[in-house]
Order: C-alpha cells, then sequence, then structure tokens
C-alpha cells in the first residue's frame, strides 16, 4: 500500500494505491500535501488493524461551512433567480446535516434523509431536487480536498405529468380580453416559447429584424440559441419597435433600464378573471405543443426550446400521437365486408 501523486487540470491530488490478490484499486484522498497524504496513510493503516472504519477525511470540515462557500461560489456562477431557488434548498439541507461534518453524511443517512422528508409530505420531485443539490455540494467538496468519496445518492421515481396548453378557444379568449400590454407580451411567448426569466431579460439588442432572429443568451441550460420569427411575430416586434421610448433597452420594461418583474401575476389576474386554469409557463408548453401537433421533429423542437436533452422535449410527444390516433380512426378495412357464409 502506498502513495501517489498525479498533476490534473485542477492542480496536484493524492491516491492511495492498494495491491491485493493480483489486483490492485485506486482512490483519491483528501489530501494537498506529502505531509497530510503521509499522515492519511499512517492512519488508514493504523485504523486497518484495529479493524475500525477507515476515515475518509483528514479535516472535519462542517456541512455548514460548505454550504457557506458553495453559496458564496455559485453566486457569480448561476442566475440570480437560481441562486435564490438554491438558497432556499439548502436551507432544508442545513436543517438536516447542518451538525455533522461531510465524512458523515454517509449513504444511510441520506436514505434516512430522504424517508424522512418523504414522511414530512415533499413530493417526490422536491426531495429529488434537493439529492441533486446535495451530490453538487459534495462533488465541490471533493474539488476542495474536503471529501475522498461521494456517497452513493439515489433518485426517487417521479411520475411525469403530460404538460398542459391551453385550447384554440382560450387563447383567443385571453388575447380579446387582455390589457394591451399583457396581450404585447403573451403574443411574444406564443410565438417563441421563452422563459419567463428569458422574456424579463430580452433586449432590443438581442431582436434581429433584419435577419429575423432573436439571440437568446441566457437560457436555463446556460447555452446560446437562436430563435427564429415568423411573418406575425416580426410584424408584432416592428410595432413594439415603433411604440418604445427612447432609451428603452428592454423589450418589456416600465421603468427606464429595469425589465418588467411580474409578468406571471398580470396573466394570473387575467387568467382568474376569464375562469381560465393556467399559468404564464403554459404559454410555453402551448408552443411546444403546436409545433408537435404541426408535424414539427421533436428535435427541431428541442432546439427551439433550448432544452440540453432531447429526453426533456418527449413530454410533448404525446400530443402528436393522439393525432396520428385521430388520423388512422378514417380506416375501416372490413368493417363493410359482409362475413361469408
Amino acid at each position: 500500500m502506498f502513495i501517489k501523486r498525479r498533476l490534473t487540470s485542477k492542480g496536484i491530488t493524492f491516491h492511495l494505491i492498494r495491491k491485493a490478490g493480483g489486483h490492485s484499486t485506486c482512490r483519491k484522498i483528501p489530501a494537498r500535501t506529502w505531509r497530510e497524504a503521509r499522515e492519511y496513510l499512517r492512519m488508514y493503516e493504523g485504523e486497518l488493524v484495529q479493524g475500525r472504519p477507515v476515515s475518509l477525511y483528514l479535516e472535519e470540515v462542517m456541512f455548514t461551512r460548505l454550504a457557506k462557500e458553495y453559496q458564496e461560489y455559485s453566486l457569480s456562477r448561476k442566475a440570480r433567480s437560481t441562486h435564490q431557488k438554491d438558497g432556499s434548498v439548502i436551507k432544508a439541507l442545513l436543517r438536516e446535516l447542518g451538525d455533522l461534518n461531510l465524512g458523515q453524511i454517509t449513504n444511510l443517512k441520506v436514505q434516512e434523509m430522504q424517508s424522512k422528508w418523504s414522511k414530512e409530505g415533499s413530493s417526490n420531485k422536491t426531495i429529488n431536487n434537493r439529492s441533486i443539490l446535495l451530490g453538487t455540494m459534495l462533488r465541490f467538496a471533493i474539488d476542495r480536498n474536503y471529501l475522498a468519496n461521494l456517497p452513493k445518492i439515489s433518485k426517487l421515481k417521479v411520475d411525469k405529468k403530460r404538460p398542459q396548453f391551453y385550447t384554440e378557444e382560450e387563447i383567443a379568449r385571453i388575447l380579446t380580453k387582455a390589457s394591451p400590454f399583457v396581450r404585447d407580451y403573451v403574443l411574444v411567448l406564443l410565438h417563441t416559447g421563452l422563459r419567463e426569466g428569458e422574456l424579463k431579460r430580452l433586449k432590443w439588442a438581442d431582436v434581429d429584424c433584419i435577419n429575423r432572429q432573436i439571440y437568446v443568451e441566457l437560457s436555463k441550460s446556460h447555452k446560446f440559441r437562436t430563435i427564429p420569427m415568423n411573418d406575425a411575430l416580426y410584424d408584432h416586434l416592428i410595432d413594439l419597435y415603433r411604440r418604445k421610448k427612447e432609451h428603452q433597452v428592454y423589450v418589456f420594461e416600465l421603468n427606464e433600464g429595469k425589465p418588467v418583474s411580474d409578468f406571471s401575476h398580470r396573466l394570473k389576474k387575467l387568467l382568474k378573471r376569464l375562469g381560465i386554469e393556467g399559468h404564464l409557463h403554459k404559454l410555453r408548453h402551448t408552443f411546444a405543443s403546436r409545433l408537435v401537433q404541426k408535424g414539427v421533429a421533436i428535435y427541431e423542437v428541442q432546439k427551439l426550446l433550448g432544452h440540453a436533452s432531447v429526453q426533456t422535449t418527449q413530454v410533448y410527444a404525446h400530443v402528436r400521437m393522439e393525432d396520428l390516433q385521430r388520423s388512422v380512426r378514417v380506416l375501416d378495412f372490413g368493417r363493410t365486408v359482409g362475413v361469408p357464409s
């Protein structure tokens, strides 16, 4: 058994090499110097001899410290809204893990924590969101040599719900009864499938009316994407541009230089008045569902929505299948043919 040093893109790492029965194993250890690595080896050998569980860490870093460092790290690397959502998830994790050091977060502890949340009424989706962020934070801890191994964090089964979309009649009522301002942004969402955050950040500098394209640079998947304009959207944006204020930066803004922040609230009030069930994100579902209904390939819909994986877009595939089922109903082979006597 010996220590081996490796030079990686993230710096120098130390690994414990064990050979037994003609086989060797290699495990990264939480050491930053040769001195720490040798100390880890001494501790490891001593605990093996005495039959005690082998420590997976040298420095007892508390989860509270990791949470603080991770939030500081992610502040400049995630969208503000995502960082705020992470904050609420981290609060839930701190209630369960705040008194523990990282080496005490074992497979069993994670399972017990998930079971407790489930008994308290948290949905599987909520539990998965917390578990995913915990895994991200612990991988961050490994990168900082606070932890050697990642505990197994299993995801719970979540039944995928079919996305709901507005009917043609509902869209007509919304556009007819909406205020001019609400109607303006509803039309943009129906023709682009933008997320609410993307709509808030949409600037006139991102709208290319010459090439008829909208550039979305801060999408959820952190990738640049382009949304082409159809004739209806092009005409609408030209009309909006003619009506904009002289120094207006965002496509939708109330105060000079500041984007609108209550798109959802405004639409929700209108929907309640009309007796229509829904929300702002349902407009995005409507955009995608209509494309699929019109026969647009699922991979093309994926690109327009900005999904990192086509698996996410597959939830809209049922819409096309329902259309195909209606199509084959016109066939009635054999039903008009008499039975031979």
